[in-house]
């Protein structure tokens, strides 16, 4: 990712910067994160920073509403969340602990399509909310278990079915994950890549989150 090559800085106040070429510093979310719990603020208090656009991905083409953004997915304005998932109904703890708490319909309806084998790999599957105030998931599987490792295949694989299989008229925006990539086996480059190749074309917004 870009900001790695940039140099660091602390603010006053604690907080983590990011300083890019220009010498705006662009605040780390993780920090930004803690200081906000640590004040009882909300996150996007401690994220404002004064941006030329420098830090969305060099490729991303402007026409096409696609920004590269740091932290966690669930905190999009995005109507539509993808999350990346398996076939048996284990979730990483991020999703586990959103889901159990702030989506719990959700949460079931994952469980549900798993234990009755709903849920097939690489074969991408929406939980539609027509709410317009509220978010809705759409579910990549690109493990049959938790257990197995991560492939970029796969990842194509569910962009190719998404593109093929589901409306687009259901997906007003969109926000998509950075697969955790516990193995280390794919460059992070690769998937933002593999995103920009498929969704390029959808004139709709779309959030890539590098969590």
């Amino acid at each position: 990712m870009k900001h790695r090559f940039w140099s660091k800085t602390i603010r006053s106040s604690g907080l983590l910067e990011w300083v890019c070429e220009h010498g705006v510093g662009h605040p780390d979310f993780k920090s930004a994160e803690v200081l906000a719990e640590t004040h009882n603020d909300k996150v996007d208090t401690w994220l404002i920073h004064g941006c030329d656009g420098c830090c969305q991905h060099k490729d991303f083409p402007s026409k096409n509403k696609i920004k590269l953004l740091e932290g966690s997915i669930f905190t999009t304005n995005n109507k539509t969340i993808v999350l990346s998932v398996n076939c048996v109904g284990t979730l990483s703890k991020e999703y586990d602990f959103y889901f159990k708490n702030c989506y719990k319909k959700y949460y079931e309806d994952y469980k549900n399509l798993c234990s009755n084998f709903r849920l097939q790999l690489n074969n991408p599957y929406l939980l539609k909310n027509d709410n317009k105030n509220e978010h809705q998931f759409l579910l990549f599987p690109i493990r049959h278990h938790f257990k197995e490792r991560i492939s970029l295949k796969r990842i194509e694989l569910c962009l190719k079915n998404l593109i093929k299989n589901i409306n687009v008229k259901d997906i007003q925006s969109l926000a998509v994950p950075i697969v955790n990539n516990i193995n280390k086996d794919i460059n992070t480059d690769e998937i933002i890549d593999l995103y920009l190749r498929y969704l390029k074309n959808w004139n709709i917004e779309i959030e890539i989150y590098n969590c």
